[in-house]
C-alpha cells in the first residue's frame, strides 16, 4: 500500500502481476498480428474470437489459465471504439459516451443480446430511431443518436481502456485500480512519514500502528509452546 494508506510504498506483487497479465490480454486483442498472439490464437483458440471470451481446460499450460483467471476483470474496463459496429455487441459491451453496458438501463424485459451495433441502424445506414427510442430511455436514446453511425470505411471497431482519460493501456492504471480494491486503515500516516526523528523509530512506530509488536497480551494468547523456538531464532539473526 501506498504510504498514506498505512504501507510501506512497495508494490504489491501479486497485483503487479496481475497488471501484466491484463497487459498481455491487450495485446493478444489489440495486436493480433504479432506471431505470439497468433500462436496463443492457434493453440487456444478452439474456433473461438478470443476478444469475445477467454476459457481455460485442465490441461492448458498454467499461463493460459492465469489469462483466463484474469478475463473477467479485464473484461470490466474494456470499452469499444466504434469503426463498422460489426465487432461490438449493442447491448452487452461498453461503448458511446456513457461506456456502461446498455442492458442495465434497457426498458423492454425480452431483448436480443446477439445484436451488434451495426445491426441497430437501417438500410440507409443511419441509426434505427424506432427500435432505440423503443428499447431504451429517451435520454439514452438521443445519446447514442448523437453518435456518428457505424460505417464500413471507418474500419473494424477496436478496443479502448477505460481506466484512462486516453482508453490507452497502462500498467500504472491497471496496479492503481486493483489497488483501490484493497483495504486501507483510516489513520493520517502523514503525521507518522514527516516524523524528523530515526528510521527506525518510524519503523517501530508503523509496526506498533499495525498491530505487528510481540506484547504479553499477544504472547499470552498464542500460547508458551510457539515461542519455545525463539531464543534459537534470535540467536540465528
Amino acid at each position: 500500500m501506498p504510504k498514506v494508506d498505512g504501507g510501506l510504498g512497495l508494490k504489491h506483487p501479486r497485483l503487479m502481476n496481475e497488471a501484466f497479465l491484463m497487459k498481455m490480454l491487450w495485446n493478444l486483442n489489440s495486436k493480433r498480428d504479432n506471431l505470439w498472439c497468433k500462436v496463443l490464437y492457434s493453440k487456444y483458440g478452439r474456433n473461438n474470437d478470443l476478444s469475445m471470451t477467454i476459457q481455460s481446460q485442465p490441461y492448458d499450460s498454467s499461463l493460459w489459465k492465469a489469462l483466463a483467471g484474469s478475463w473477467g476483470e479485464f473484461q470490466r474496463n474494456i470499452v469499444w471504439k466504434i469503426g463498422d459496429g460489426l465487432r461490438t455487441n449493442f447491448w452487452m459491451d461498453k461503448w458511446g459516451s456513457n461506456n456502461i453496458s446498455l442492458i442495465t438501463v434497457a426498458t423492454q424485459s425480452s431483448i436480443d443480446t446477439t445484436l451488434n451495433v451495426k445491426d441497430v441502424t437501417n438500410d440507409s445506414g443511419n441509426w434505427d430511431t424506432e427500435f432505440l427510442f423503443h428499447n431504451l430511455p429517451e435520454n439514452i436514446a438521443n445519446k447514442v443518436i448523437a453518435l456518428h453511425a457505424p460505417i464500413e470505411v471507418d474500419g473494424p471497431d477496436n478496443i479502448g481502456w477505460g481506466g484512462t482519460s486516453t482508453q490507452q493501456f497502462s500498467i500504472k492504471s491497471v496496479y492503481n485500480s486493483l489497488l483501490r480494491n484493497q483495504s486501507n486503515m483510516e489513520r493520517d500516516w502523514k503525521v507518522l512519514w514527516r516524523w524528523r526523528g530515526h528510521h527506525c523509530i518510524q519503523t517501530f512506530m508503523w509496526s506498533v500502528a499495525h498491530g505487528c509488536i510481540l506484547t504479553n497480551y499477544r504472547r499470552s494468547r498464542w500460547g508458551d509452546k510457539n515461542f519455545a523456538c525463539l531464543p534459537l531464532l534470535w540467536e540465528c539473526r
